[in-house]
């Protein structure tokens, strides 16, 4: 059987639509040859860490810092499955790093799991991040003064004596 070539319709939709599975076939190839390779060589003596600095409250930034990594490698930190910086962050010469994070302004108060996907060699772990409730310290009125309750002058007591005779009891004032 033979097939005449001016039978093929050539319409312009026909042609963007192979255009288009010819790019999608490419994109899966290239990404493909340039994609690490699953399973790498684990990191099997992993020591790194992470930690906020300072209290971390819903609606501002937090201050992460790292360290202990392998000189190179990359880290992403994910919380519920979303990134939390656009990139990867490297670790430097001294297997240290850092970055800035912001917090949700609806962020629950609480302990957030994030996890630390780390690569070059390849390793994964979680570290909690607390987000901590603002609350408003109490203000004195004007002319007020602020005394410990332990410092304030406090009821009598009785006090037992016991190196002679019987027991008696006596209020000593300690104020």
């Amino acid at each position: 059987m033979l097939i005449n070539v001016n039978c093929i319709r050539r319409t312009p939709a026909a042609l963007l639509r192979k255009a288009g599975l010819s790019a999608a076939v490419l994109s899966l190839s290239l990404a493909n040859a340039f994609a690490a390779p699953a399973f790498d060589q684990p990191d099997t003596d992993f020591r790194g860490s992470m930690n906020a600095a300072g209290v971390v409250y819903a609606g501002s930034e937090a201050q992460l810092a790292g360290r202990g990594f392998t000189p190179g490698q990359e880290v992403i930190l994910l919380q519920n499955g979303h990134a939390l910086t656009p990139a990867a962050l490297v670790a430097d010469k001294d297997g240290n790093l850092s970055t800035t994070v912001a917090i949700p302004a609806d962020a629950a108060v609480g302990v957030h799991p994030v996890v630390m996907q780390v690569s070059k060699p390849s390793t994964a772990e979680v570290f909690n991040l607390k987000v901590s409730p603002k609350v408003r310290a109490a203000i004195p009125a004007p002319g007020a003064r602020f005394v410990p309750k332990r410092l304030q002058p406090q009821e009598q007591s009785a006090v037992r004596d016991v190196r002679r005779g019987p027991p008696t009891s006596q209020a000593i004032p300690t104020g």
